[in-house]
């Protein structure tokens, strides 16, 4: 499992936040990330995501559920992580609790490329059904 994150910083411009990446099955990493997703903290979540899409996995499983806030300027990141896996045609799955972070996803600009599910299993079984 790698982890990464800045936690708290002396200029305050970045709140706690973290990403951890393990394996959900072959082919398909789980990033679990926890903590206030915004401009100043997004390309920790982008880095991780391109790493793993760099590998070529089947699909690439974000869990956004431990998230305590998704900044709408920071949902630009995500569509484009959305388009790149796209055009690689790899699969990314999001997974969020619904409520404002859902709202945030699909009410963005290109927020109608997003797969989201309630949960990882949910995430897992759409796998299975676009095998």
């Amino acid at each position: 499992m790698l982890r990464q994150g800045g936690g708290m910083h002396a200029d305050d411009t970045r709140a706690a936040f973290a990403v951890e990446i393990d394996l959900l099955r072959p082919g398909v990493p789980l990033l679990q990330a926890r903590g206030r997703l915004s401009p100043a903290t997004v390309d920790e979540l982008q880095a991780a995501v391109e790493r793993c899409l760099d590998s070529s996995p089947w699909a690439v499983v974000t869990d956004l559920t431990g998230l305590s806030e998704l900044q709408p300027d920071a949902v630009a990141t995500l569509v484009a992580l959305a388009r790149r896996a796209g055009r690689a045609d790899i699969g990314l799955y999001f997974v969020t609790r619904g409520g404002a972070v859902d709202h945030a996803l699909i009410s963005a600009p290109g927020g109608d490329m997003f797969d989201i599910h309630d949960s990882v299993a949910s995430a897992e079984r759409a796998l299975r059904m676009d095998a």
